[in-house]
């Protein structure tokens, strides 16, 4: 909630809107790092096989992190808000990826 609370306040305050949006780039960044290291060529190999653009590793990051970002603050406002199905979705795609590999 605390975090939250900065993000809504930092609205009126350039530099720590400019801080809190630097941290969230670099959090994205490294998480798109670490996909690609997992991940190797496996996206661009899959969107040759089936034709179509799919998602990136920075877009998946982004994902990751927005979706961490909104079961924060759903659970800030309601605790009972489970975070398994996020779980579950992670741990499907990382089974999807090794089945891949």
């Amino acid at each position: 909630m605390l975090e939250f609370d900065y993000a809504v306040l930092s609205r009126n305050n350039p530099t720590v809107r400019d801080n809190i949006v630097e941290l969230r780039t670099e959090v994205s960044e490294t998480i798109a790092g670490l996909l690609d290291q997992v991940l190797g060529d496996l996206l661009s190999r899959a969107a040759e096989q089936i034709g179509a653009d799919i998602p990136t590793s920075r877009e998946l990051a982004d994902l990751v992190l927005s979706t961490g970002i909104g079961l924060g603050v759903r659970r800030a406002v309601d605790p009972t808000v489970s975070v398994e199905p996020a779980i579950d979705i992670l741990t499907s795609a990382a089974t999807l990826v090794a089945a891949m590999r």
